[in-house]
């Protein structure tokens, strides 16, 4: 994941809670709106670390639908960076969701390399 403070000119401090607002975790973890056009912004928390160790992690939400898949790469852009392998994990049913209804979770395991299918299947 990129350093998080790079990226401060999305950052919605209005919603940051206090242990966020501390300046020695704002590489670390945040709130973030990230414009998709003139009238829609995504709201992105991102956390290097902070409260999964071995994953950093993004929750990404809109207000009134999913994003496409475009818009999902367009996101994970701005995060992450260009040689690091990000997943978004399908659940079992019986798994709890997430309580917002338009919110999708993009996931990165920072201790070793996630196996993935054979390149030609990608």
């Amino acid at each position: 994941m990129k350093d998080l403070k790079k990226l401060d000119r999305y950052r919605y401090d209005k919603k940051q809670p206090e242990f966020i607002k501390d300046n020695s975790r704002r590489s670390l973890i945040g709130i973030f709106e990230i414009p998709l056009n003139k009238k829609e912004t995504v709201s992105v928390i991102a956390d290097n670390g902070i409260s999964f160790p071995e994953w950093e992690h993004l929750s990404v939400s809109t207000s009134k639908r999913f994003l496409t898949n475009e818009e999902i790469h367009f996101i994970k852009d701005i995060f992450f960076n260009d040689d690091e392998i990000v997943i978004q994990i399908y659940s079992k049913n019986n798994i709890v969701k997430s309580k917002k209804n338009y919110c999708i979770h993009l996931w990165k395991l920072k201790t070793e390399d996630i196996p993935l299918p054979p390149m030609y299947m990608l």
